[in-house]
């Protein structure tokens, strides 16, 4: 399973893939997915809804988007593991299988900053930009 990073709550633009694979190890098509994300160490969960198989017109390449803003599932302090809920490969059930995982701000401390080493960063704390320190 790969972390995928800690995000900002309400980020609108999280994307990955994952490779479906068939028996021989070869991409393949998955069939009837659906992806689901499971909060903290809980049974919560929410499905992705924007989700393709064969992304691109590729055998096995999977895209999931995730907007962190759509819903109130999605909050800071938290982890989330995406799973497989349903879905087939070759005809072989792939229902459980963990795909990645995530945190919202669960990992970082916020900062207002002005400057790097003593170099002025051009535009800080005019709008309000935050920075991570990780």
């Amino acid at each position: 399973m790969r972390y995928l990073g800690d995000y900002a709550e309400d980020y609108t633009d999280f994307n990955f893939d994952f490779t479906s694979r068939g028996i021989g190890g070869r991409p393949a098509s998955l069939s009837g997915g659906i992806v689901t994300t499971y909060k903290s160490n809980g049974t919560t969960s929410l499905n992705i809804t924007v989700f393709t198989a064969d992304f691109d017109a590729l055998t096995g390449n999977n895209h999931v988007n995730i907007d962190l803003s759509s819903d109130s599932f999605y909050e800071a302090g938290n982890d989330y593991q995406i799973i497989l809920s349903a879905g087939t490969v070759g005809g072989v059930d792939v229902t459980g299988e963990v795909l990645a995982h995530f945190s919202i701000e669960n990992r970082f401390d916020e900062k207002n900053l002005t400057s790097i080493n003593g170099y002025a960063i051009q535009g800080a704390g005019t709008s309000g930009d935050k920075w991570r320190a990780v």
